[in-house]
């Protein structure tokens, strides 16, 4: 129903970008729009390649530029100016249209269809991907000009409908487009690489390991972001131009089972990138990569254990359930974190493995880190590893633990 619903809103959406005429400005944008948009949209898209999905999965992000020519990326910077700061023009009355900006802004259109945006979010989602209607404008006006005065507090996102789980593979994503120039002091979006596996914790509150990572960009760029990773909105130090920013939403509609690897994949063995976040979790993004391509587990686990230097885990079963509690502050850089425990339970200690991570989270007790609420869910590291292991042994002992209604599964 709801990849339905975010079907039709995609179609009328579209269908809008023709048929409206808020303006006569935008009435002439859509008339320019039906004389290119056609071989825009048909074009072969541009598929990442393995380093870029790589740098996705353990990063949680990867930009490319979407091709736009400079008028069309001038255009669209004054027609959001036009859309937030003149009311006399302004379809929406100067107020953020927030998920109409597309009807109000059809030109954005040959931004989701330019072949780089195309091929992006099918490398990563699969075919069929789509678009939810939630969607806002973000502008930051310089900070002496009366913008942002500090940075928003760093945060994660929250699924729709709310209180769903996250997904560690990349079921939804964020989109971030630029319109102009972006650089570090106009105020880019602040992420944090690397926590999109991780649960809500007191690290966010600060910048105390200097996690921060400021997803600059020319104009025309897109960064797309893991839908969990923590981020925050910070502050334009330029002394005069206005920083927009249009994020939307997407998310997958099919299994990779299904689908198969759908970016241009050259090898299916896991290459440990160059740039890697502050923590280790090796198995984890093994298994993603495993999945992305339809299979499961950690086939290219023991190849990556060479690359990866110092990545061995430790043998002993009850050390590694014991650290599955472990605050993420204690985590030093570098070592591994409480989910990255919890993989490798998974994926190298056979039945034994999965019966401690069954037990584990069995004896879990309610803690902030796992929380249930009604805004957000956070699960235990063990129900994610027993769900990547993919193994008949997992299989039956999940079912024999639904059966006895443990707590948790």
């Amino acid at each position: 129903f709801l990849a339905l619903t975010w079907n039709l809103s995609l179609y009328h959406q579209r269908m809008s970008a023709d048929t409206k005429n808020s303006t006569s400005q935008t009435s002439s944008n859509v008339r320019g729009l039906k004389d290119t948009f056609g071989k825009w949209a048909q074009a072969d898209p541009i598929l990442l390649s393995d380093e870029q999905m790589q740098k996705f999965i353990v990063e949680g992000y990867v930009q490319v530029n979407t091709g736009l020519s400079k008028e069309e990326l001038e255009h669209l910077y004054e027609r959001m100016s036009t859309l937030l700061y003149d009311p006399e023009q302004s379809p929406s009355k100067g107020d953020n249209p927030n998920d109409n900006v597309l009807t109000m802004l059809p030109e954005f259109r040959r931004v989701t269809e330019a072949p780089a945006f195309r091929g992006a979010l099918t490398s990563i989602l699969g075919p069929g991907y789509v678009e939810h209607a939630h969607k806002r404008i973000h502008d930051l006006q310089p900070k002496h000009m009366g913008g942002a005065q500090a940075p928003q507090a760093w945060h994660k996102d929250q699924l729709t409908p709310t209180a769903m789980p996250p997904h560690h593979h990349p079921h939804w994503v964020m989109v971030l487009f630029y319109c102009q120039d972006t650089p570090k002091i106009m105020g880019p979006t602040d992420i944090m690489p690397g926590t999109q596996y991780d649960p809500l914790t007191e690290y966010m509150s600060d910048d105390s390991r200097n996690l921060r990572l400021q997803a600059a960009g020319k104009a025309g760029t897109i960064t797309i972001v893991h839908f969990d990773i923590v981020h925050r909105g910070p502050i334009n130090l330029h002394k005069s131009t206005t920083r927009f920013m249009i994020k939307l939403n997407y998310r997958r509609t099919a299994s990779p089972v299904a689908t198969g690897p759908s970016w241009n994949i050259k090898s299916a063995v896991f290459q440990v990138p160059k740039t890697l976040p502050f923590c280790n979790a090796l198995p984890l993004w093994v298994n993603t990569w495993e999945w992305l391509q339809g299979k499961n587990g950690f086939a290219s686990l023991e190849s990556a254990m060479k690359e990866y230097k110092g990545s061995t885990p430790p043998d002993d079963i009850s050390e590694l359930v014991e650290a599955l509690d472990r605050s993420h502050e204690e985590t030093k850089t570098g070592s591994d974190t409480p989910n990255s425990y919890a993989y490798w339970l998974a994926a190298n200690f056979g039945q034994k493995g999965i019966q401690a991570l069954l037990e584990a989270l069995q004896n879990s007790q309610p803690h902030p880190r796992w929380h249930f609420n009604d805004i957000y869910t956070q699960l235990h590291p063990t129900a994610y590893a027993l769900g990547a292991n993919g193994g008949e042994e997992a299989v039956t002992i999940i079912l024999k633990a639904l059966r006895e209604e443990i707590k948790f599964v």
